[in-house]
């Protein structure tokens, strides 16, 4: 079986301020992570 290398994973509610919404929000769409690590799977839950 093979396994990413990398997975990023985070999560997100009504009750973050905008800022910290559109910084996760870009990572995902990115699929690059705050370290400027460049991840194979992303996940994003509320």
């Amino acid at each position: 079986m093979l396994y990413p290398k990398t997975i990023w994973a985070d999560w997100l509610c009504g009750d973050h301020k905008l800022l910290h919404r559109r910084r996760l929000l870009g990572e995902f769409a990115a699929g690059i992570a705050t370290d400027g690590t460049v991840v194979e799977n992303c996940f994003l839950s509320r």
